[in-house]
């Protein structure tokens, strides 16, 4: 098989688990819905979830800008993956995955 099938192949099933993951935090949330860190601290939530969105975007809009790219292009690339970031740290809190994974802070 020639490599384009098997890039094919890994966009489609890299799609696909990034839906099914985020179809699960989704129901999760819904079901869960654990907002006690939000409304108890919501001024630290926002700065955390700002933290959390962009600080993995930043070398993302580096590598873009220093690739010899269109600045449109680096702000499509930075804002997509910001906000990916962003819904799933939110996805995760509100599905309790925090309130699970860090027992001992809470």
């Amino acid at each position: 098989m020639s490599a384009s099938v098997y890039y094919v192949v890994f966009n489609v099933l890299a799609i696909s688990a990034a839906l099914i993951s985020f179809g699960y935090l989704l129901t999760l949330s819904i079901l869960v819905h654990d907002t006690q860190k939000i409304t108890d601290s919501f001024m630290y939530f926002v700065v955390e979830w700002a933290v959390v969105a962009f600080a993995p975007a930043l070398p993302i809009l580096f590598f873009v800008l220093t690739r010899a790219m269109s600045i449109e292009k680096a702000k499509v690339w930075f804002w997509s993956l910001a906000s990916k970031f962003a819904v799933f740290h939110l996805l995760f809190q509100l599905s309790g995955y925090y309130r699970y994974a860090f027992a001992d802070e809470y």
